[in-house]
């Protein structure tokens, strides 16, 4: 889980985005104005434009309206086919590449033979959340190939960059519809689920204008694993990252999008910081119960240090009792000068703040003791 002060940054900035496209948002217009500098605690509406400011290269001043929703979706009475599941794969990260790549040929090549079927490989990419760009490799029925490369948006998500993906292999298909009334068979394979699931959602209008001339054809959907070597996937992945290379364009886009963008941002960043972090190996779960919680606290900072308890109106100062900063679980673990003895008997060399919330099981047993010997209720 985040820091509670990257969620609250991510709450105001999602706030700031929504309230700026609505006009009849009590904040609308306040936001608008200039900032009042304030000397002790500062307002949701400060933080919003503090927060837009740090984060304005990768969001943007267009605003747009919500899009409306069609008033019968064309999806509504065509149940889209979509497979998640791969036989023989039970959990993607417990798999031998090999096997994966194996499991994965053997099924689609039984399943959708490419003597009658098209296949289509979509894929997106995205480069922190800048220079987007989506590939599609199609492998028709007669054995010929087409790829298209192309670019999503200066700002894009690796989500949207897959969906565009998706909805440009519709309208390839779209325009290139053989109209001699044979039966067509496509099959599209992503390795998003997320990019699936939302098909199975309320799409965009965009992407339902793109669907609509297709739900009665014979196409159906299959998610497969990524980067194990599959030559159709590698391909579409290779052609996502040369559409990234393209000239981009800067689009205006929907609060959903806009919130999309900001969860992503936020999650890249936690990554970036915790880059060598996996559930599966966090000793946080080997530890007792009650250390378990010590260390959850520090982490989120939702804790009983003065920082936190003054924004939450139970403290009348965030300062710490030494007078020299404000009372934060870094500030506490590294700096207070009332705890310099505590520190240096259970940390001689005072390792930074990640090893002792984030290192091993021992690392992380010093810390409760830290917070045990200084009489703090975490």
């Amino acid at each position: 889980m985040d820091t509670l002060e990257n969620r609250r940054e991510q709450s105001t900035l999602t706030l700031y985005e929504k309230s700026k496209r609505n006009p009849t948002h009590p904040l609308h217009n306040i936001l608008k104005g200039k900032k009042n500098r304030l000397k002790s605690r500062k307002s949701p509406n400060h933080l919003m434009k503090e927060n837009f400011e740090e984060n304005k290269d990768l969001l943007w001043q267009t605003d747009r309206h919500e899009s409306l929703n069609l008033a019968e979706s064309p999806w509504e009475n065509n149940k889209l086919s979509i497979s998640y599941t791969i036989p023989g794969i039970e959990r993607k990260n417990e798999e031998d590449t090999n096997n994966l790549r194996g499991k994965t040929l053997e099924h689609t090549d039984n399943t959708y033979p490419h003597d009658t079927w098209t296949h289509i490989y979509t894929d997106g990419a995205s480069d922190n959340m800048k220079a987007g760009g989506a590939g599609i490799h199609i492998w028709h029925s007669d054995g010929s190939k087409e790829d298209t490369a192309k670019a999503t948006g200066s700002i894009c998500s690796n989500f949207k960059a897959e969906v565009i993906a998706i909805k440009t292999a519709f309208e390839h298909i779209q325009a290139n519809r053989d109209n001699s009334g044979e039966e067509q068979k496509y099959i599209i394979f992503c390795d998003s689920q997320a990019a699936l699931q939302s098909l199975e959602q309320t799409p965009t209008d965009q992407l339902s204008e793109a669907m609509a001339p297709l739900l009665k054809q014979n196409m159906e959907f299959q998610w497969i694993p990524s980067h194990c070597g599959i030559p159709g996937n590698e391909r579409a992945d290779r052609l996502a990252k040369e559409g990234s290379k393209q000239d981009q364009t800067t689009e205006s886009f929907s609060y959903q999008e806009v919130k999309s963008v900001i969860k992503e941002i936020y999650s890249e960043r936690w990554k970036a910081e915790n880059t060598n972090y996996s559930f599966k190996r966090d000793m946080m779960h080997q530890l007792p119960r009650k250390e378990q919680c010590t260390i959850f606290r520090l982490r989120t900072g939702h804790c009983q240090l003065r920082a936190h308890q003054y924004r939450m109106g139970t403290s009348q100062t965030p300062m710490c009792e030494c007078g020299t900063s404000r009372q934060t679980v870094n500030h506490l673990l590294q700096d207070c000068p009332l705890y310099t003895n505590e520190r240096g008997k259970l940390w001689p060399e005072n390792p930074d703040v990640v090893q002792k919330l984030w290192g091993n099981e021992d690392d992380l047993l010093l810390t409760t003791q830290f917070i045990e010997h200084t009489r703090r209720s975490a």
